[in-house]
């Protein structure tokens, strides 16, 4: 329902507009009156009316000087201009002015519902758009929140992937993790958002990409470094946000993680992060002789190559080999010059290719025998990697 302004300096003509909309079934349910402009621009700031309907003809500040003013507060109201008087240049500067019409008096009831219906068809429509972008921003808020999560626990999958990506980060970024607990337990929502977007703001000036969560009182911060060459860049990462968290009265506690080369290795920095604020233990790592180190990784390679095909994470590499995810992460990369998970990748998109070339299968099919759950997510892997569809790269072969 929406809230409507009449101003009229004539009170049969107020009256007679506020009788043909009570015997309307239009959606407003409350009305404003008004006998000059300057109560107008006045009741228009207080009352913030949905629609105004606005006679030029008033004493002291005419209707069209009362709409100039009241553009200066209000940019959503929606302005109809009546008029005993049917001059164009009226309605030109009526419509310049930002007015949605132009009526002439005496008002006739059809005429009112019209012009009346048309303002409301443009509020529900605005309202509208208003609510998908905020249903937008919801979904990608608990997108963002079910990644970040997802990540800390080391659960990359089809979807971590594909998100990380619209956001330009890939298997291979770097960055590091930051968790903070506050004192006080935050649990407005809205005080959550600010502080998240205020980071976020900051962060992304001078080129950090970032990934929030909030649980209970203590906030996780995965940020992105995409000037990896800075050998600064961390220490600038966590100044920043000591800077930014200083600004708040909140006090807090500021955990750092080791920085990571790839997106495998954020669970190991996010563990690192909460242990330095005596969060968990941090666990001792696994040493392998560097005579060993050829086969663990062809072990790696080979375990790769008799299960791609199946739904396995870095959590089954490293229990294959028996070492932990973030070392053997550390060690494929630094002697394959490539990440596990690319390298996973690259064995089922070659796969993907051998199944397309035999015809027999479909899309759906193949994206199912190369490990992939989701036959959308093949092919944008797919023409990622190949530069092609899989359908173009079938019929082109």
């Amino acid at each position: 329902m929406y809230k409507l302004l009449i101003a009229d300096d004539e009170k049969l003509e107020r009256e007679a507009l506020r009788l043909f909309i009570d015997q309307s079934s239009l959606e407003i349910d409350h009305i404003i009156e008004c006998i000059n402009g300057t109560e107008t621009v006045k009741k228009t700031m207080l009352e913030k009316p949905d629609i105004i309907l606005l006679d030029i003809n008033m004493p002291g500040l005419n209707g069209l000087d009362a709409l100039e003013k009241i553009n200066m507060t209000q940019n959503n109201t929606k302005v109809i201009i009546s008029s005993a008087f049917n001059y164009f240049e009226y309605a030109l500067k009526a419509m310049q002015l930002g007015a949605i019409d132009f009526i002439v008096k005496p008002v006739k009831k059809e005429q009112l519902i019209g012009v009346l219906n048309k303002a409301i068809d443009q509020l529900d429509l605005e309202q509208a758009q208003k609510n998908e972008i905020t249903k937008k921003e919801d979904m990608l808020a608990y997108a963002g929140k079910k990644i970040v999560e997802d990540l800390i626990l080391g659960h990359i999958n089809e979807e971590v992937l594909f998100y990380l990506d619209t956001m330009n980060i890939h298997s291979y970024s770097s960055g590091n993790c930051f968790f903070i607990r506050f004192k006080e337990d935050i649990k407005d929502i809205h005080k959550q958002k600010k502080m998240s977007a205020f980071l976020k703001k900051e962060l992304e000036l001078i080129g950090f990409s970032i990934l929030a969560n909030w649980k209970n009182s203590t906030l996780t911060l995965l940020v992105f470094n995409n000037n990896p060459t800075d050998p600064h860049i961390f220490k600038t990462m966590k100044d920043l946000i000591q800077a930014v968290l200083n600004q708040s009265n909140y006090d807090y506690t500021l955990g750092s993680g080791l920085p990571f080369d790839e997106i495998s290795h954020i669970e190991e920095s996010y563990n690192y992060a909460r242990g330095t604020v005596g969060d968990i233990d941090l666990p001792k790592e696994k040493a392998i002789t560097q005579q060993d180190v050829p086969l663990v990784i062809q072990n790696i390679c080979d375990y790769i190559d008799k299960n791609y095909y199946k739904k396995i994470n870095l959590d089954d590499i490293a229990g294959s080999v028996g070492f932990s995810k973030y070392y053997i992460s550390r060690l494929f990369k630094q002697h394959m010059n490539i990440t596990i998970i690319d390298f996973l990748t690259n064995k089922r998109i070659d796969m993907a290719k051998e199944f397309l070339k035999d015809g027999n299968y479909s899309i759906k099919q193949i994206s199912s025998m190369v490990g992939y759950s989701d036959p959308n997510y093949l092919t944008w892997t797919f023409k990622k990697i190949v530069g092609v569809s899989p359908l173009n790269y079938r019929y082109n072969k």
